[in-house]
């Protein structure tokens, strides 16, 4: 049976760093356990050994009653065990059980632990999954879209007795029935709620997992399973007309300007094709038989600085970038990373109290400068910034969802926060001073992120968060994990 999808290689560090955190005693030999992190959740699967001497040692060293686990599964699974985990599973080779990781010292103690994790698996697979956009490939209409989801065909059934949907969207589940026959029209199918992104699939057909055969889209995970790729869409380009056209093609800053990738489907008025697009502004063209032109039925267009006309749409929420005062100004624009810093793109709007410009970010932590007159500025009333010097960066944080303290050091001149989350910039993001700190709000993305703080120079790690993992240095960095 297949486990790739559920467990994840953890060394014997995390073993003892869970033994430290319910005070148990450190078992010296090598430990048949592992665990897997996923959306907030532990999960811990113990390989069961035939001896019961042997296993009753195993499962109380990470502290379980193996005879309660055999108890509980006889009740129908899933079911609490009494040290607050669940017990999702148990079979002839393990049991397998689950908390949230917010729990997993719900006492309160402070005990640094050291969590010698793999977490290239983390990081690679929340990496692959944030997509800027997609689109299906399928034959005979294996993935639909409906209003609130998609609609899952499967075809190569026909003599199956079981057909499970298995995906990231529903915890890779194993046992799950949700998937239906129609006899009629000899094909599975599942209706699944998604919000409008990139998702991993397979289907488990009699047991055994299965790609699906009319999906041409196909992705290794960081532990080298391939899965099927698919999209919710959100947006749908149209082009009307052009119907003695031979292809038509679009592209944009969404996908690089890619000219021969993203290619429109015919119909009865002129061409089209259904799109998944992350949340923020994208310019476009279409490619009509290597004609290069802009959307004719969308009025938004944009100069993008060296004289090209592109079209412009915005999926997702309007967010202001405002600089006050420079009334004698001639003229200010903005740019940063979300428009590959170019100069003459981003023309900002006078008002009666200085300039502003509406625009469409996804969330995250985005750098930018003004520039005023033609002179490179950072955003004075913006204390969130990258660098020094003259290098500095302001830096726009769309729906932050986590928040930096730092208490104390209140006599320090700077202090920055820096980690995984901006690959370790050497500066940091700057922080703000408090009455009895330093915060910082940001964006961090799902999954399992290193940080530090560096006061006056000196890197230190978060004395009031207790996981933290070692480093080639030595020093050790704290550890957060974000769902």
């Amino acid at each position: 049976m297949e486990t790739k999808h559920l467990i994840h290689n953890v060394h014997l560090l995390l073993v003892l760093a869970f033994m430290s955190l319910w005070g148990l005693d450190v078992w010296s030999q090598t430990v048949p356990v592992t665990y897997s992190y996923n959306d907030g959740v532990i999960t811990m699967t113990i390989f069961k050994e035939r001896d019961s001497l042997k296993l009753d040692s195993i499962c109380v060293s990470v502290g379980h009653d193996y005879k309660e686990l055999d108890r509980l599964t006889q009740l129908g699974l899933p079911q609490p065990t009494t040290t607050g985990w669940i017990l999702d599973e148990s079979n002839q080779d393990v049991y397998r059980l689950h908390k949230e990781i917010s729990k997993l010292n719900s006492a309160g103690k402070k005990v640094h632990s050291i969590w010698d994790i793999d977490l290239e698996d983390t990081e690679i697979k929340t990496t692959k999954l944030i997509a800027t956009y997609g689109v299906n490939e399928v034959k005979r209409d294996a993935i639909k879209q409906i209003e609130k989801g998609l609609l899952f065909e499967f075809r190569n059934g026909k003599k199956a007795r079981k057909v499970v949907l298995s995906g990231n969207f529903n915890d890779w589940t194993t046992s799950s029935a949700n998937v239906s026959y129609n006899q009629f029209l000899e094909k599975w199918t599942a209706n699944v709620e998604l919000n409008p992104g990139k998702y991993w699939y397979k289907y488990i057909v009699d047991g055994k997992w299965t790609l699906d055969p009319d999906n041409k889209l196909k992705e290794y995970d960081a532990q080298g399973n391939e899965n099927n790729i698919c999209y919710k869409t959100n947006y749908q380009f149209e082009l009307k007309g052009y119907l003695n056209a031979k292809r038509v093609y679009v592209a944009g800053n969404f996908n690089n300007w890619r000219e021969k990738e993203l290619r429109l489907q015919r119909m009865k008025t002129g061409w089209f094709l259904p799109i998944y697009l992350r949340e923020g502004t994208y310019t476009y063209k279409f490619i009509v038989d290597n004609e290069w032109i802009i959307d004719p039925d969308n009025t938004q267009t944009r100069d993008d600085g060296s004289g090209n006309l592109n079209s412009v749409i915005s999926i997702g929420d309007t967010i202001f970038f405002s600089l006050m005062g420079y009334k004698e100004a001639q003229e200010v624009f903005i740019a940063g990373d979300f428009n590959d810093w170019r100069y003459g793109e981003l023309k900002m709007n006078r008002t009666e109290k200085g300039w502003r410009l509406p625009y469409v970010l996804p969330p995250g932590n985005h750098r930018y400068k003004f520039i005023i007159n033609g002179s490179w500025t950072a955003d004075p009333d913006n204390p969130v910034t990258e660098g020094t010097d003259e290098f500095i960066n302001s830096v726009k944080v769309v729906e932050p969802n986590h928040t930096f303290y730092l208490k104390g050091y209140i006599n320090a001149q700077e202090v920055f926060a820096s980690g995984s989350f901006n690959g370790w910039s050497e500066s940091g993001y700057r922080m703000e001073k408090t009455s009895d700190g330093w915060k910082l709000d940001v964006y961090l993305y799902p999954g399992k992120v290193l940080y530090k703080f560096k006061v006056d120079g000196t890197w230190i790690i978060d004395s009031e968060n207790p996981l933290y993992e070692n480093n080639e240095y030595g020093t050790g960095n704290s550890i957060l994990w974000i769902e």
